[in-house]
């Protein structure tokens, strides 16, 4: 619940839906086959929704430093 909050404040309503589609998604997989040891599933749940709003974040911070608004 708290990595849901923290998509959908961080990422925006985008990645925060993704993120609820990629949970109900393993709960589904987790109870029909033991695949919680499973590497590769369990890096892209992690991945995907990281990914998802990384374009805009980076544009915003590139935004934010042309302008002189930087925080140093």
């Amino acid at each position: 619940m708290t990595r849901l909050s923290y998509f959908f404040r961080r990422g925006g309503k985008e990645a925060g839906t993704l993120l609820l589609a990629v949970c109900i998604y393993c709960f589904v997989l987790y109870a029909t086959d033991n695949t919680v040891y499973y590497f590769y599933t369990t890096m892209a749940c992690a991945l995907v929704p990281m990914a998802c709003g990384l374009d805009a974040q980076t544009d915003a911070e590139f935004k934010k430093y042309e302008t002189g608004d930087d925080a140093f």
